[in-house]
């Protein structure tokens, strides 16, 4: 069967995605990234939202475990003063608040599309079948969001415990799942940056109603 994008399913245009984001691991890149096919449009249509998670998702990473990655963190931040990323740094300029820890007020929406695209990527490269479209969400930011990963503790804890480790702990990950498209994911992020995403069909929610 010829492969087909691993987010909308067409199959002109194929490139190669990177799940994670390979700017996330520090150069010389590792030779254990994933990636799956993507066509054109979907692999290069959110660039911006992926330079803009690799910069959340560094802010305050350990310098001595992830030399090469903070690096690469404080060159990309240094790179904002260059014309053509100066739109960029003005929309971060923008979140900027004082007296916040990181000093940032961090865009949801923006690292929340990232992750829920790692899902699917995910899924594609395990599963060798795409999540559709109509498949939702729940994400929950363990550090930030410590009332609501208390009552998921023990779905965190027992994917925690057997991950699947990309570019020397860069990236962990974990999932299990059911029917329907129903899953549970743990990302972790340089052991600093943990999410746990819940993935469910709308039309089983639709049906138990």
């Amino acid at each position: 069967m010829p492969e087909e994008c691993a987010y909308c399913g067409s199959r002109e245009k194929l490139t190669r995605d990177h799940i994670p984001p390979r700017s996330l691991f520090g150069r010389p890149r590792p030779n254990d990234l994933i990636t799956v096919p993507s066509c054109y449009p979907c692999n290069n249509g959110i660039s911006k939202d992926d330079e803009y998670f690799n910069l959340f998702v560094k802010l305050g990473i350990d310098r001595d475990r992830f030399p090469k990655e903070n690096a690469d963190s404080v060159e990309t931040i240094k790179n904002l003063a260059r014309p053509r990323s100066r739109g960029f740094a003005a929309s971060l300029a923008q979140k900027y608040v004082r007296g916040r820890p990181g000093g940032f007020s961090i865009d949801r929406s923006r690292v929340d599309a990232v992750l829920r695209r790692i899902v699917r990527g995910l899924f594609y490269y395990h599963a060798g079948t795409r999540m559709p479209a109509s498949v939702s969400f729940e994400i929950v930011w363990i550090e930030e969001q410590k009332g609501v990963a208390a009552a998921v503790k023990g779905e965190i804890d027992a994917l925690a415990r057997n991950p699947y480790v990309l570019g020397a702990s860069v990236f962990r990950y974990a999932f299990r799942g059911g029917s329907d498209f129903v899953s549970e994911w743990l990302l972790n992020f340089y052991d600093h940056r943990r999410f746990f995403c819940l993935t469910f069909s709308n039309a089983l929610v639709a049906a138990e109603a």
